[in-house]
C-alpha cells in the first residue's frame, strides 16, 4: 500500500515536470512564431528597396537606365528566394 502511494505521488510530480516542459515549449514556439512573423515582410520589403537603391544609384552615377528595374527584380527573387530558405527550415 504504501509502495503505491509514494509511485502515485512520484507519478504526479513527474507529469507536472512534463507540463511545466509542455508550456515552456508552447511559449517558446509562440516566441518564434512571432519572430518569424517580423522577419518575413522586412525581408519582402528590404529586396526591392535595395535593388531600387542600389540600382538608382548605379544609373546616375554611369548614366544608364537598365540597371534599376534588373537590379529590382534580381533584389526581389532573392528575398523571396531567402523568405522560402527559411519556411523549409522551419519544417524540418
Amino acid at each position: 500500500m504504501d509502495f503505491r502511494f509514494k509511485y502515485r505521488r512520484h507519478q504526479a510530480s513527474d507529469q507536472e515536470s512534463r507540463k511545466e516542459k509542455r508550456s515552456e515549449s508552447e511559449r517558446l514556439s509562440s516566441v518564434k512564431g512571432m519572430s518569424y512573423a517580423f522577419v518575413i515582410p522586412t525581408y519582402l520589403a528590404s529586396g526591392p528597396l535595395t535593388g531600387w537603391l542600389l540600382g538608382s544609384w548605379l544609373d546616375q552615377r554611369m548614366h544608364t537606365a537598365f540597371w534599376l528595374p534588373t537590379l529590382i527584380v534580381l533584389c526581389t527573387i532573392a528575398s523571396f528566394a531567402m523568405v522560402i530558405r527559411m519556411m523549409a527550415s522551419l519544417n524540418r
